[in-house]
């Protein structure tokens, strides 16, 4: 059997609707309330993390600028002295290119003392030669 809807029925619906409506509006204000202090939470550690944020970029950025000075005035250092040793090494080049020329003139002196002994040498034998054919016939 159904039951027809009487307006004491209807007015005791509409306020449980009503009642229902207050409780859920109490909810969602409270879950409001909740949702805007994490987020206000949240927006807060966020804001901590970026100053910590900065403040690591700021003391990297100042090693790396360190790192660079160090290694700049080591890459200086050692342009300075390569550059010394390169001046260095020129120098000792022109030094064994002198002892060169000189060993290659001491050598031409050599070889021109030999050729004129041998020049020598040849002579007398030949004139001893000849005066040994001379005297035997």
């Amino acid at each position: 059997m159904r039951q027809s809807w009487t307006d004491d029925r209807l007015d005791d619906l509409n306020g449980k609707v009503d009642a229902f409506r207050l409780e859920t509006r109490t909810e969602f204000s409270v879950v409001r309330s909740e949702m805007k202090e994490g987020f206000e939470r949240v927006d807060g550690e966020i804001k901590e993390l970026r100053g910590e944020v900065k403040g690591v970029a700021k003391e990297l950025r100042g090693e790396m600028a360190g790192v660079e000075a160090r290694l700049r005035t080591q890459a200086n250092q050692h342009r300075a002295d390569a550059s010394e040793q390169f001046v260095e090494l020129r120098r000792d080049i022109r030094q064994i290119n002198a002892s060169i020329q000189q060993i290659n003139s001491d050598m031409t002196t050599f070889q021109t003392t030999i050729i004129r002994l041998v020049g020598a040498l040849a002579t007398s034998l030949l004139i001893t030669l000849l005066g040994l054919l001379i005297s035997h016939f």
